[in-house]
């Protein structure tokens, strides 16, 4: 083996590699015919069926000999999904073979999840890692009578034999199998990773993985119907023994999960709709759900708070250098100002945020990011451009690639 090939065989994650905290990126959608991720703690296997026929049980008995612990012989949830979906997002986006161990620490991964560095998230991320590396799935491919096990991910730690405290994460590693299966995840019908981790509970995450699959071809005419007993039937809770109850589940809350997914984006051009509806017989309703396309005007402006969390979050200077910046703003220059207006920006609602962008930026990286937008909305199909111009400016205080 050569050097460069040993260089190639552990990725090192650096403090400077991009990071998504709280970002728009794609991840694969749900691709079963019923949901992957129960919205709740399994305590027993779960199958779900594929489009294409193949069956996944999660929680089977390992290949080689039987476990009797049966914290590993039960199905993923969606704290499992978010740890998984994060950690694919941030080797494609940081062009990190998935086939690569990564050397990473328990609190680098903790950023780059997103959760808070405290003992509490490290003990919660060190029970959902060792369910991934240790709980087996089988792949049933029935049209050509084969079955395949694997675990999601591998990982490895460092520990002082004296000092069990000084434990630390020496690398992790998706398996091949998980990622043969999962195909090119750019394939897969994408989400919304800021909707997704910005849904304030289990059930409405677990409905988002399961429900835009479902409702991409649906039109408000022609919804995707499934009642309320075989949705939470689908997604792992308890079922409710009377329709009200099934309703409040759903609808009676400080933020309801119906009002958290309806306009709830799922794509860069597309949100999901939903509504209910009485079943034929009256004894529950229906969930009814349905895709439509994005108007520019369904886009909010980000707000001051937004690109100053996006400041800090990139290290462009402190709070004190971010409240120095926006108190020398600076009027648009003729060429930004056209630019805009050929891209068919609205100046007067975007303004604000068109002013402090450009005070953070710099007057250059500024007036760059406008011929970009101009560029590519005269020749791409950039159907939303309030949405991308928000994205560029976003990934320029991030530091990160375009999100479009």
């Amino acid at each position: 083996m050569t050097e460069k090939d040993k260089s190639r065989k552990i990725h090192t994650v650096s403090k400077t590699a991009k990071t998504r905290l709280s970002n728009e990126t794609t991840i694969p959608q749900v691709w079963g015919k019923n949901p992957i991720f129960a919205a709740t703690r399994l305590n027993e296997p779960r199958e779900v069926v594929i489009a294409d026929g193949t069956t996944w049980v999660m929680g089977v008995q390992p290949p080689f000999g039987e476990t009797t612990n049966p914290e590993y012989l039960r199905g993923f949830d969606v704290r499992h999904a978010e740890v998984i979906f994060r950690l694919l997002a941030f080797f494609r986006d940081n062009d990190i073979d998935f086939y690569h161990k990564v050397d990473i620490s328990y609190y680098r991964l903790l950023e780059i999840i997103g959760w808070e560095r405290s003992k509490k998230s490290l003990a919660v991320l060190k029970d959902i890692l060792a369910d991934l590396s240790s709980i087996w799935t089988q792949i049933r491919a029935l049209d050509i009578n084969r079955g395949f096990r694997f675990r999601v991910l591998s990982a490895s730690v460092d520990e002082a034999l004296d000092r069990p405290e000084s434990e630390h994460l020496k690398y992790i590693v998706f398996d091949p199998t998980f990622i043969e299966y999962m195909g090119n995840i750019e394939q897969f019908l994408s989400i919304r990773l800021d909707v997704f981790n910005g849904l304030s509970s289990k059930i409405a995450k677990a409905m988002y993985l399961y429900l835009p699959s479902r409702a991409l071809k649906a039109t408000n005419a022609t919804p995707f119907k499934i009642t309320l007993t075989k949705l939470f039937e689908q997604i792992g809770i308890k079922i409710p023994k009377y329709k009200s109850l099934r309703f409040k589940t759903i609808n009676q809350s400080k933020n309801p999960v119906m009002k958290q997914l309806d306009h709830c984006l799922i794509s860069f051009k597309e949100k999901l709709r939903v509504s209910l509806e009485d079943t034929s017989d009256d004894k529950d309703y229906n969930l009814c759900c349905w895709v439509e396309q994005l108007a520019d005007r369904d886009i909010s402006i980000s707000r001051t708070d937004s690109l100053r969390s996006w400041f800090l979050t990139g290290k462009n200077g402190s709070a004190a250098d971010f409240k120095l910046k926006l108190e020398n703003l600076s009027e648009l220059s003729i060429y930004e100002h056209n630019a805009l207006e050929i891209a068919n920006i609205n100046l007067k609602r975007s303004m604000e945020f068109l002013l402090q962008s450009k005070a953070l930026l710099g007057a250059g990286c500024f007036e760059e990011l406008c011929g970009v937008l101009k560029d590519a909305v005269l020749t791409r199909d950039i159907k939303i451009p309030t949405g991308y111009l928000i994205s560029l400016v976003k990934s320029q205080l991030l530091h990160e690639l375009p999100l479009y």
